[in-house]
């Protein structure tokens, strides 16, 4: 994938770094991260100077009614950055959240797709 590069993060001074697929077609760039336990209010997607920034905010403490007598999930935010190409549509960016997987879609920019030329016979 040329031009896409992971971005050092101006992070939150503790969170989880969630693990992302990133996918290219001919049309668009997709990422798709795992981030159990966010809701979709919780989520916030921006693109600033280039880079395409996701953070994530879990809720602390056990589930409503319930009083933790044992945990070994560990509960917390999570926080990615990436810089991305300049093909890409930074303004048309849609992100969708399902069942803790984040799936971020960013067109490519039509001038950059690849075209074939027409060649005509004299």
């Amino acid at each position: 994938m040329t031009g896409f590069d992971k971005q050092s993060p101006a992070a939150p001074p503790r969170y989880f770094l969630p693990a992302v697929d990133v996918s290219e077609s001919k049309d668009e760039l997709v990422l798709v991260a795992d981030m159990p336990g966010v809701a979709p209010e919780a989520l916030d997607v921006t693109v600033e100077g280039g880079v395409l920034t996701f953070s994530g905010r879990v809720a602390p403490g056990p589930e409503r009614g319930l009083e933790t007598v044992h945990q070994e999930f560990l509960k917390g935010d999570y926080f990615r950055q990436f810089r991305l190409p300049r093909e890409f549509l930074a303004d048309k960016v849609e992100a969708v959240l399902k069942a803790g997987v984040v799936t971020i879609r960013i067109p490519r920019d039509e001038r950059s797709k690849p075209r074939r030329i027409p060649v005509r016979a004299e």
